[in-house]
């Protein structure tokens, strides 16, 4: 690392815990010959602005981000196929891919790991021009993220009662729908209230969070729900934080290299790494192999 550019998401969970100045501290003492550092501090659109300049500048070459994983896609969808190398701490609440890179979950100690890191290239996806590192969640659990973010964010006992009032209302209504998919060019139709599309496959999970063992494979994971009802959902969601996603009789599982998603309503409710939305129908997803450039730990696979 020579020119490097540092993001920090000052509203994220990590960040907040440890706060701006100690991880400051700490990314100082780790890195302590860098000749020319920037540090951006902020909301996600200001770093996500900080990002898209860098881009334009041939002098930086390496971008340290602390914040959560939806931030986190949003900046390495934008230097993707850029010479620049994106060192993804863990900042956030879930940290899904710094953890699958094999970082710490504890922001402190994924610092400390800096001194031994290696730069290699992983996969990256897309939905539309909206990149994701982790996985993208159509139907019922789009609204379950939305709450949790307001539950997150809640300030106070009565606005925390309405937010798991918000989580346990979406869970008790799920709706079917239909969705026409093209797999790799094979038209597929599916009634159910839940879509999963994974950044590589998940192999298990660990504290209730699913993983991947590899992240540059180069095969999404393709995850349809045999989901109808509220037990449906709730048993699907179950068998994926306990990492039973392959063995699961609710989850039929498969891989693909791009995908095409429609249905009958003209907008898909759609969750992009934990940031809900809803996009115009239809949606086209793809991986990008090795198309990102990241500073990890030694990769195991």
């Amino acid at each position: 690392m020579k020119n490097v550019l540092i993001l920090i998401n000052e509203s994220s969970g990590a960040v907040r815990t440890l706060g701006v100045k100690e991880a400051l501290t700490g990314l100082a003492e780790f890195i302590p010959d860098m000749p020319d550092v920037t540090i951006a501090n902020g909301h996600p659109g200001k770093l996500i602005e900080a990002a898209k300049k860098a881009t334009k500048e041939s002098r930086i070459d390496t971008i340290i981000t602390l914040g959560g994983d939806g931030t986190l896609a949003a900046i390495a969808g934008i230097i993707t196929n850029h010479e620049i190398s994106l060192l993804p701490l863990p900042g956030g609440t879930m940290n899904a891919f710094a953890q699958d890179l094999r970082f710490s979950p504890d922001l402190r100690t994924a610092i400390a790991q800096i001194p031994d890191l290696e730069e290699r290239s992983v996969d990256i996806a897309f939905i539309n021009e909206f990149a994701f590192l982790n996985n993208i969640v159509f139907g019922t659990y789009t609204a379950v993220a939305d709450s949790r973010e307001q539950l997150r964010d809640a300030e106070g006992f009565v606005e925390t009662i309405d937010s798991v009032t918000e989580i346990l209302g979406a869970l008790t209504h799920t709706e079917i729908e239909n969705y026409q998919l093209m797999v790799d060019g094979t038209q597929r139709n599916a009634q159910t209230n839940t879509i999963m599309v994974a950044n590589n496959i998940y192999t298990g999970a660990e504290a209730l969070r699913p993983v991947r063992a590899s992240l540059s494979q180069g095969d999404l994971g393709l995850y349809v729900a045999s989901a109808a009802s509220t037990l449906d959902f709730i048993t699907a969601l179950t068998d994926a934080v306990t990492g039973n996603l392959a063995d699961s009789s609710m989850i039929d599982v498969g891989t693909c290299k791009e995908l095409r998603i429609d249905n009958e309503s003209g907008f898909l409710s759609v969750t992009i790494d934990g940031e809900a939305m809803e996009l115009p129908a239809p949606v086209y997803v793809e991986i990008r192999p090795k198309a990102l450039r990241v500073l990890a730990p030694k990769a195991v696979d």
